[in-house]
């Protein structure tokens, strides 16, 4: 296990749970001292209701970074790039639906340059008691403003349980089906399912930590494409100052192939992947519809197949803007 992966869980479980402090404003009530000509009393003053929230939002995010292997394989290419993606999003009392077209640029590679595109939908439904189902659909085209995945149609739906212990304490439970479908390379087209859970308990503003974990399948036209895999998460985000927060998360995937062979030690075993992720993001807010962020992640995989080994460091800025 790399020790920077280590590094990061530590401090991800060591963080201190210090309490933000509250300040809690009282105003006085006031009663209007003039009568109307029929002699009523005074009538409290009431306060006008708070403005309906719109349902239009609009969003634009300009990001550029640094990638040592872009290829993400023991070639270690170095190279440069930049997103830029607009997206407009209608959101309901039980309703969404949002839609992202993005621009990916990089030095050194033509691989990931593209525009992708991003459809989403979802419905909600509260059920008895503190649960409450949701049903979320997508359709992708190249991948998003945030995959390096390039799949040229991405087909997903996802229903999910989420049970609220309080309004800061959740859990939910999920499925996702998906299809991926490649033009140029058809025996890379894949169905895969997702089962997972994860919980999630907010402690207080901007601070929060979250657990989870997840069994995905993946079956190709060849079978030599199978494989399990097994990912784990963990995450903390933690207020640094009334503007900043710091936002730690590492991942842990394990994959194991079902037909496919490598040799070790002179004996052909079934190949088994192991990756770690660990990232860590700083957020500042300089207006409410404005924020910078700085990302720095580091992504290595070790294998009983050394050719697939490799190590990759990222570091991202991005602007974010609400219309």
């Amino acid at each position: 296990m790399p020790g920077i992966a280590l590094a990061l869980l530590v401090a991800l479980i060591a963080a201190p749970e210090t309490a933000a402090a509250q300040t809690t404003v009282s105003a006085g009530q006031q009663t209007g001292d003039a009568r109307n000509r029929a002699g009523e009393g005074s009538r409290e003053r009431k306060p006008a209701p708070a403005p309906e929230p719109e349902p239009w939002s609009f969003f634009t995010t300009l990001s550029n970074g640094f990638a040592s292997n872009i290829h993400f394989d023991q070639e270690e290419r170095r190279a440069y790039g930049g997103v830029i993606a607009g997206a407009v999003r209608y959101e309901g009392d039980d309703f969404s639906v949002a839609y992202e077209l993005a621009g990916h640029s990089y030095t050194n590679t033509t691989r990931w340059n593209r525009f992708s595109q991003l459809i989403q939908a979802s419905i909600e439904r509260d059920l008895p008691g503190n649960w409450e189902f949701e049903t979320v659909g997508q359709v992708g085209f190249k991948g998003t403003s945030e995959d390096r995945d390039v799949v040229d149609q991405d087909f997903e739906v996802s229903p999910r349980l989420e049970y609220q212990f309080t309004a800061e304490r959740r859990l939910r439970l999920f499925t996702i089906h998906r299809f991926k479908r490649y033009n140029a390379d058809p025996d890379s087209n894949a169905f895969k399912n997702y089962l997972g859970a994860e919980f999630r308990d907010v402690t207080g503003p901007r601070r929060h930590w979250e657990i989870g974990g997840r069994l995905e399948t993946n079956d190709e036209p060849p079978d030599r494409g199978d494989y399990r895999r097994w990912t784990y998460w963990l995450e903390r985000s933690l207020p640094l100052t009334e503007r900043d927060a710091l936002l730690m998360q590492i991942r842990y995937r394990l994959k194991r192939y079902t037909q496919r062979f490598v040799e070790a030690e002179d004996q052909d075993v079934l190949r088994v992947d192991h990756r770690w992720v660990p990232s860590m993001t700083w957020a500042r807010a300089l207006s409410r519809d404005l924020d910078l962020r700085l990302e720095y992640t580091y992504e290595t995989t070790y294998s009983n197949d050394p050719d697939r080994e490799y190590g990759a460091h990222l570091i991202w800025t991005s602007i974010g803007v609400r219309w």
